[in-house]
């Protein structure tokens, strides 16, 4: 059976475990996330605990959502399910437990950006009924020269369960 929860500050080591077992084993460069990298990401980029929860199977994580807080959206800095237990509904599951929170506390916005080459997880998020927003470029011949093309932005509403 697989449990689901809302995470705290005192819940960062186990952030931390479920990130790299669920989110950056798929992405095998990635240098792991550290306690330390992960309490960064709190002080600049506004990662909040609390808008973060983790699926277990007993003392296993199974999948990890990572979402920060801004007075107007959500912005999901991660989300990840480990091998073996993908295409069972643990990440629509916590992006909706997530987006049930927030419609009761706010923000209502939930935006996650996606790299463009990511087929699949471009996927999931239009399966979800998240849909794709263009951003207009301030530098488009900047993003032109980019070696990789920029990130797909997928934004929905939060909605009660």
């Amino acid at each position: 059976m697989v449990a689901y929860r809302f995470c705290r500050p005192d819940d960062i080591p186990m952030l931390v475990a479920a990130v790299n077992r669920c989110y950056d084993v798929h992405f095998p460069a990635a240098a792991p996330l550290t306690v330390d990298g992960f309490r960064r990401e709190v002080r600049e980029e506004r990662l909040w605990p609390s808008n973060c929860m983790v699926a277990t199977a007993g003392d296993e994580p199974v999948a990890v959502v990572l979402g920060t807080k801004a007075p107007e959206e959500v912005h999901v800095r991660r989300i990840g399910v480990a091998p073996g237990h993908q295409g069972r509904g643990h990440g629509r599951h916590l992006l909706e437990s997530l987006g049930s929170k927030l419609a009761v506390l706010g923000p209502p916005r939930m935006v996650a950006e996606v790299p463009a080459e990511l087929a699949d997880a471009r996927a999931f998020f239009a399966a979800l009924g998240w849909h794709e927003e263009s951003r207009p470029s301030d530098d488009d011949a900047a993003a032109a020269a980019a070696p990789r093309a920029a990130p797909v932005r997928f934004v929905t509403e939060a909605r009660p369960a």
